[in-house]
Formats: C-alpha cells, sequence, structure tokens
C-alpha cells in the first residue's frame, strides 16, 4: 500500500494530510481550495529528498458510460489531469511540494503517472538491499509488472 512508503526509505509518511490554508491566494479556477482538503497520502524523499510529494488515487470503471467513447490511454489521461486540475497549483504553490495523480482502472491497469512512481519506487528500493527490480511496463494495457532478481 501507499502508505508503507516507509519501507523504501521514504519519510514523514501521512495518509490524508489536511492540506495548508489557501489564505486568500489566487489559484487557477478548478483548484480545490477548502480549508479542511486532504489527499490520500504525502511523504518525503520519493522524488527529490526533502521535498514532499502528494499523491491522490482514482480508481475508474473502463465500461462506465461516461468512458464508453474513449480509448483507455485516453481515460487514464482524463482522469489523471482532472486530478491535477484541481490540486497541482495548490500543492506547488502551498504546499511547495509535488502532486502525483495516481490512476487505476477496476480491470487492472494503471495511468502513466503511477507508473512512474511504481519505478521510481522500485529504484528506491534497490538502493539500501542491493535487491535488483526489474519493471515491465506495458503502456497499450497500461500494466506494471515488479520482477525481483539476484543482486549482481
Amino acid at each position: 500500500s501507499l502508505a508503507n512508503m516507509r519501507t523504501v526509505n521514504c519519510k514523514d509518511v501521512q495518509t490524508e494530510p489536511i492540506l495548508l490554508p489557501v489564505n486568500g491566494m489566487q489559484l487557477p479556477r478548478g483548484t480545490i481550495t477548502g480549508d479542511q482538503a486532504r489527499l490520500d497520502v504525502s511523504a518525503r524523499g520519493v522524488w527529490n529528498a526533502l521535498e514532499r510529494a502528494f499523491f491522490d488515487v482514482r480508481v475508474f470503471h473502463a465500461p462506465a458510460p461516461t468512458n464508453a467513447t474513449k480509448p483507455i490511454p485516453a481515460m487514464y489521461l482524463a482522469h489523471e489531469n482532472e486530478k491535477k486540475r484541481a490540486y497541482n497549483s495548490r500543492v506547488i504553490e502551498v504546499e511547495k511540494g509535488t502532486f502525483t495523480p495516481l490512476v487505476f482502472s477496476t480491470s487492472g491497469g494503471m495511468g502513466v503517472e503511477a507508473q512512474r512512481l511504481i519505478k521510481r519506487l522500485a529504484q528506491k528500493m534497490e538502493g539500501p538491499t542491493g535487491q535488483r527490480y526489474s519493471i515491465q511496463c506495458h503502456t497499450s494495457e497500461s500494466a506494471c509488472a515488479l520482477k525481483c532478481s539476484k543482486p549482481l
């Protein structure tokens, strides 16, 4: 689970962290500005050593009527962009961190941003253990497999 990022050398891992107040700051239209706004997970050391990274998860059902006319890669992108419109500016401007939307489908696939996070966590796992991890991502299926191999 994302809340277990401590196991890959991430610090200050929090689930459902409350975001700092906007205090009248002008943010782009569509940005969530409520005082009790939360994201799913935050952690330091994911992308950079001291930077706080925020993550929000969305799971969608591809056969749903709202997705019926879109190709599957476009579904992931649309959901990622919707999350970015809602939170990216606030996280960058107010929290001074990074925001990564994590989009998954009920059929087991994942969006590009989620694939990027999985790759990064695998890289971080290699460091302290010496264990090598190979990542295979198939963008046509939006699925990633993480495989362990013996250290070289």
